[in-house]
């Protein structure tokens, strides 16, 4: 009943616990054009779900377990109920549910319950619109307050990327909009007249008035490009060439033999070193004066002492 004071433009997450509108009325329209900026949606189930359907899914009907009913399986590497930075799972297998809300259509199921039904679904075609199949007083969600905190934060986090002043687009003429020539450099005075259109193809920072735009150059332009052989067949048909492969394992075996000849070399010349490097042999004092006592026509036996 108060929709229409819902502020659109201002608003990162919208928690609805109403009959879902039709596609074609305007609430329909509206929550439409509310996703499609990239903003959340959480719908809860009402009291009396009809078989109104938007973004291709719809409520079921409320059922009453005769006993609790427990989640048995749920996504924990992505979405709102990812594990925690620490990888942490969250407590979705102490979740209890006296009573849920069938959900049907085409959608990614984030939590089932034992019955086999989903009680958390994405949208297939709108990946910020989830509909959880129960309300804080048909389950422990209030009492726990940690798996419905998460989900609502990060549901309010996803919603939120898109109400900043700041946005990262791909540099392309799209960035500047329609009219790039009311963007200049923010380093010149006056915007030149000739490179309008160019400026959306360079980086820098340009300004229109009080609006600033930092374009970076993207990722894939320092990344080598390489083309297939076919890709060279039509480039170059009707061309004589000739394509000249070479595998890493050729350069490391090339490489390899050079080395292998270099330390052969290196260990020959330590060798020679150390031959060079030998001391000369020393006589003992008991040797030489053997020496001198013996006479000049004498032949005496050579002693070396070891």
């Amino acid at each position: 009943k108060r929709a229409a004071e819902i502020p659109w433009d201002q608003t990162a997450l919208i928690v609805w616990q109403a009959p879902i509108p039709k596609p074609d009325n305007v609430l329909g329209k509206q929550l439409v054009e509310y996703a499609a900026s990239g903003r959340s949606i959480l719908f809860l189930p009402p009291e009396s779900p009809d078989d109104s359907e938007l973004f291709g899914m719809r409520w079921a009907r409320w059922g009453l377990a005769e006993k609790l009913q427990t989640v048995d399986r749920w996504r924990s590497d992505t979405d709102l109920l990812a594990n925690t930075r620490d990888g942490t799972a969250l407590p979705m297998g102490s979740l209890e549910l006296t009573r849920s809300c069938g959900i049907l259509g085409s959608g990614v199921p984030l939590a089932q319950i034992k019955a086999g039904g989903p009680i958390l679904m994405r949208g297939a075609a709108a990946p910020h619109v989830y509909l959880l199949g129960t309300l804080p007083g048909s389950s422990s969600l209030a009492r726990d307050g940690v798996v419905m905190f998460a989900l609502l934060h990060r549901a309010l986090n996803d919603g939120a990327h898109t109400l900043g002043k700041a946005r990262q687009q791909l540099a392309s003429a799209m960035a500047l909009g329609a009219d790039p020539g009311k963007w200049k450099s923010a380093e010149e005075k006056e915007s030149g007249s000739g490179a309008a259109i160019s400026r959306a193809l360079r980086a820098g920072v340009l300004a229109a008035g009080s609006e600033l735009v930092a374009l970076n150059r993207p990722p894939g332009e320092d990344e080598p490009q390489a083309l297939s052989v076919t890709e060279l067949s039509e480039l170059f048909a009707g061309l004589d060439f000739r394509v000249l492969t070479d595998s890493l394992e050729d350069g490391r075996s090339l490489t390899s033999e050079i080395w292998r000849n270099f330390l052969f070399a290196m260990a020959l010349a330590l060798l020679g070193e150390t031959l060079l490097c030998l001391p000369d042999r020393r006589e003992s004092g008991a040797l030489k004066e053997q020496r001198a006592s013996m006479g000049a026509g004498s032949h005496p036996e050579v002693l070396y002492e070891v």
